[in-house]
């Protein structure tokens, strides 16, 4: 079985003129290609973190909520390093597909 998610993630550009420099050196000073790398991030992190999960997990808050926490982290240190920083990730919601 697949599990599908729904996930809104927060984030900004760091305050700090390091972060805006290392933004548009690193991905571009374009709005579209900071979202793509963003989106491209979580949908890794997602993946790598929650696969182990069993699809029973998926209704256990105490194996769930851990993982999702990982993956929180997971993107907020791989953003950092372009000087983004990710405020919140928050799960909507949750389907199983076959």
């Amino acid at each position: 079985n697949e599990v599908a998610l729904s996930v809104t993630l927060r984030y900004r550009v760091a305050p700090t003129a390091d972060a805006v420099l290392r933004v548009v050196n690193e991905v571009g000073a374009d709005e579209e290609r900071i979202r793509r790398l963003v989106q491209a991030t979580t949908r890794s992190e997602i993946r790598s973190r929650m696969n182990p999960l069993e699809t029973r997990n998926f209704l256990e808050d105490d194996v769930l909520l851990p993982a999702f926490s990982q993956v929180r982290n997971g993107i907020a240190e791989k953003l950092q390093r372009y000087g983004i920083e990710v405020s919140t990730l928050t799960l909507n919601a949750h389907r199983f597909e076959h």
